[in-house]
């Protein structure tokens, strides 16, 4: 980033809050493995694009190192000075594609078109699944932007 014109570090703080559709859960969680009505959920697990390599959001929040490492802080917003927290929903849906990714909580449209950009970005994932049967799950992820 740029502050003053003088370059500087610059951070995004991105936690992640896991939400199924349509209220699945009884607050029941055990690990990886959550309890609903209809049965056995098991959360969806993200790729990185082409690597093998297999995250579980619920294991130190791995989306949240590949939003990080995707996300651009926008020159505009460096120039202007903006910082501020934007939240976006998305369902993974029942082929693991993120789809329906919309802003909860806007903060200035330079840098809520950055964070709509690189969630709709996100690699597939490998779908949740209920009893073993894919389903869609609602994730809710505020990105903070900030200039240091």
């Amino acid at each position: 980033g740029e502050k003053n014109g003088v370059p500087v570090k610059s951070r995004v703080v991105i936690p992640i809050v896991f939400q199924p559709v349509k209220d699945l859960f009884q607050n029941r969680e055990d690990g990886d493995v959550m309890y609903t009505q209809q049965g056995t959920l098991i959360p969806p697990k993200f790729t990185e694009g082409s690597s093998s390599v297999i995250y579980s959001p619920n294991t130190h929040n791995n989306f949240t190192i590949w939003v990080f490492n995707n996300v651009e802080y926008p020159e505009e917003a460096k120039k202007q000075k903006l910082e501020g927290r934007v939240i976006v929903s998305f369902v993974v849906n029942d082929k693991g594609k993120v789809t329906n990714v919309n802003l909860v909580k806007s903060c200035n449209k330079v840098l809520d078109d950055e964070a709509l950009k690189v969630i709709k970005s996100s690699p597939d994932w490998i779908p949740a699944r209920i009893n073993g049967v894919a389903v869609p799950v609602t994730y809710t992820f505020p990105l903070v932007f900030t200039l240091r």
